[in-house]
């Protein structure tokens, strides 16, 4: 588990899907929005939204406040993806990284997959 915070207009990871983990996300604080499934869900404080393995996913944060959550994945291991993000876009000062090549590399090396894959 680990809290999450996503900035203001944060435009969110690309569509993806995870083959093993599940996870799941508790809104804290804002409104953020879940695509998962091809349908769109209205996150708001105090809700809890469920992605089972296997399904399409991503969120955004498209308002002016910023949001945070509590993200409780299983199996874990995801925690070291979002490290190695930061540097991502510490190296890039961009999101999405304009060499999206090694952002794929590391959705593959944590089981997160893009459609068709």
């Amino acid at each position: 588990m680990m809290e999450y915070h996503a900035t203001p207009r944060f435009e969110g990871s690309p569509p993806h899907y995870d083959k093993l983990m599940e996870e799941t996300f508790h809104v804290l604080e804002g409104n953020p929005s879940f695509h998962i499934g091809g349908e769109t869900i209205a996150g708001a404080a105090g809700s809890f939204v469920y992605i089972p393995a296997g399904i399409v996913h991503t969120f955004s944060n498209p308002l002016d406040a910023p949001v945070k959550f509590l993200l409780h994945m299983s199996p874990g291991r995801l925690e070291k993806y979002f490290d190695e993000v930061v540097a991502l876009y510490k190296e890039e000062a961009k999101w999405p990284p304009l060499n999206m090549s090694k952002l794929v590399s590391l959705f593959g090396k944590y089981d997160t997959n893009l459609p068709g894959t």
